[in-house]
């Protein structure tokens, strides 16, 4: 892949449909009526990174005064792993930092996003463990990622929750 080739920018209206068949595929299934209507709250937090005018990869998020949220990001499989995540998130982090907030936050599955985060300067600060129902069981603060995998697994064969995510955060210099 030609990295010159590769733009990533604020996602315009006309970008909404590609958005939503990555974030389809990969995140949350929204209707395209609960789409429009999320990216009328923060047109600034919809970004994509676009390769050869295509649509490859997307993040998107809220704020409020002291902090953003990144609800989600995702790359097209075939072009995992070439850089195009972190840029997104360098982008959408560049962005909250226009609006004034300085602070990401954001909820981590398993597997490889832990240590994209990790990666990219983000710090566990707690664990939530939900059932499959989505109840919160447990809130469990942290003080790195190792003691996250040690309490993970503690709170997995205590509690046997559907899932046990990082809640992982970021301060970002103005």
């Amino acid at each position: 892949m030609d990295r010159k080739l590769l733009e990533t920018r604020v996602l315009l209206e006309s970008d909404l449909e590609a958005f939503r068949e990555i974030q389809s595929e990969y995140l949350d299934k929204w209707t395209p009526a609960l789409l429009r209507e999320q990216f009328s709250k923060f047109p600034s937090l919809y970004v994509g990174s676009f390769l050869n005018g295509a649509l490859i990869g997307i993040a998107y998020g809220t704020a409020d005064s002291s902090s953003a949220t990144l609800q989600g990001i995702a790359v097209k499989f075939s072009l995992w792993r070439k850089g195009i995540g972190s840029a997104l998130l360098s982008f959408f982090e560049q962005q909250t930092n226009g609006m004034g907030v300085h602070k990401v936050g954001l909820g981590c599955g398993e597997g490889f996003a832990e240590q994209f985060y990790v990666k990219n300067g983000y710090r566990p600060v707690e664990l939530k463990a939900r059932s499959a129902d989505g109840r919160v069981l447990a809130v469990e603060p942290i003080r790195d990622y190792s003691d996250g995998l040690v309490k993970r697994e503690r709170l997995r064969r205590e509690l046997h929750p559907s899932e046990v995510i990082f809640i992982m955060e970021k301060r970002l210099d103005p």
